[in-house]
Order: C-alpha cells, then structure tokens, then sequence
C-alpha cells in the first residue's frame, strides 16, 4: 500500500491484480515519472499491467448496492508507456464504460504519463465494467499502470441540517478541536453518515440535533455557549472534560 508522504494528497493505493495480465517494470527514476497535474505517485506508475493474451482486453468490474446506483462516478486512468517499441510496433486502444466507447488512446509516447478523466459519470449500473480494448490498428494490447474510482454521494437526497445548528456543533467542533474521524459535512444527513454522538429529528423541513454527546474528547475551557443555538436539544453529555463553568439555563435539562 501506498500513501503519504509518497502521495501528497494521502490517497491511498493498494495493489490489484488478475491472472490474466502480465507486469510490466520500468528503468525510469522517479523524478521521470513525475507528473504536475493528477501527481500519483512515481512509485505507482513504475509498473504496469498488460493482459498476457495479446488480443485480450484489460477489465476493471465491481457491483453497486442498491442505494448507490443514483449517485456518480469520477474515474482517472494513469496511463504509463513502459516499453520501448520497435518501428513496426504500436499501442492504441479503446476505453470503454459499460460497453460503450468513451475514449481512445492513440501512440503513448515512451516514458510518458497520460491521464484520462472523467467526472460526473452516472452510476445506474448495477454491475460496472471499464475495459481497456485493443484498436484493429494496434499491434500491442492496452497497458495501464493505476486507476482511481470515486464514488459522489449525494446528500441532498436526505433531509438537511438547520443552518443554526451546522453552525452552533462546526463552531464546537473548531473551538475546541474535536477530533472525530466522521464529523465531516451535514452533521445529520443523510443518516447513514450522521455524525458520531449526534441524534437528530425532523421538525418543520429540517434535521434538527436534539441530543449531543461529547464525553471523553479531553475537551478545556468554559462550557460552549455555542450549545445555546442548538434550540432543540434535549440531551447533552460532557461527562470526562475538563470544561469549566455553567451549564446555560437554555440548554436542556437532561445534562451530565
């Protein structure tokens, strides 16, 4: 597996293999490999995979939960040449989506990273498939050394958060630097994906938090008067803190 500081967006890259390929290594250096605009990482395109059946096509496929074929897709294909080719050699192939062409590479150059992208792909396909497909022209099969697949939820599918609330906990949050891994985005939408220790109802068109839970996150400092905006809040623990002061008269009776 490779990560930061390899990758200096810290996405994460893990080895995918089928028996029906062959590796490719490569005699580049790492400064070589080097790409300005997507940067995975050299050590990532210094190899590469091409299928050992020379009129075979190189096949990526995996299935969609029910619940996830509504969102879409962002894929890039970092494409390295790692061969050199004799005069009467080339590579060109077709990459296809769901057995449709989408592109076609054309004569990679030598040493040179290529990256195809594209964003915003709809994932109405219960089972997914993207092939790398040998052109009639082309005397070499596809080659491809990584592939990125993003999945875009969409969360405007669930109810939202109220403004004030989003605000009152990301102030909380920021303020005294609560450290949880999920509390990312809309604190209780889509619920799935709520944020830990937060319980939410549905009252006149939005999500609103009605119980909080921020025990044992070694919180300092006077209680958050950021909890006064939280108007629907009936339940709040700051048990194991070290926070200072009084709970407001408008914050809710079931404290600890």
């Amino acid at each position: 597996m490779r990560r930061y500081k390899e990758d200096p967006y810290d996405r994460i890259w893990e080895p995918y293999w089928d028996v029906k390929w062959r590796l490719i290594g490569s005699n580049h250096s790492n400064h070589a490999l080097d790409q300005e605009a997507f940067k995975p990482p050299a050590v990532v395109l210094e190899t590469a995979a091409t299928p050992i059946n020379a009129t075979a096509s190189l096949d990526f496929h995996w299935e969609n939960d029910d619940n996830e074929t509504q969102h879409q897709y962002y894929f890039y294909l970092h494409l390295t040449e790692l061969q050199q080719l004799g005069a009467d050699q080339t590579r060109s192939f077709n990459i296809n989506m769901d057995g449709e062409t989408w592109n076609t590479l054309e004569s990679l150059k030598y040493g040179e990273v290529y990256t195809k992208h594209v964003r915003g792909l709809s994932s109405g396909c219960k089972k997914c498939r993207i092939s790398l497909i040998r052109t009639e022209s082309s005397t070499l099969p596809p080659i491809i050394s990584a592939l990125e697949i993003y999945l875009a939820k969409d969360f405007s599918l669930g109810l939202e958060t109220k403004k004030d609330d989003v605000d009152a906990v990301t102030n909380i949050k920021r303020a005294y630097r609560v450290d949880r891994r999920n509390w990312q985005g809309d604190p209780c939408a889509p619920k799935a994906y709520k944020w830990d220790g937060v319980e939410c109802s549905f009252f006149d068109g939005f999500q609103r938090i009605t119980s909080l839970d921020l025990s044992d996150n070694d919180l300092s400092g006077n209680i958050p008067y950021f909890l006064e905006q939280l108007k629907s809040l009936t339940y709040l623990n700051l048990a194991n803190n070290n926070l200072t002061g009084s709970v407001s008269n408008r914050t809710p009776s079931k404290t600890k």
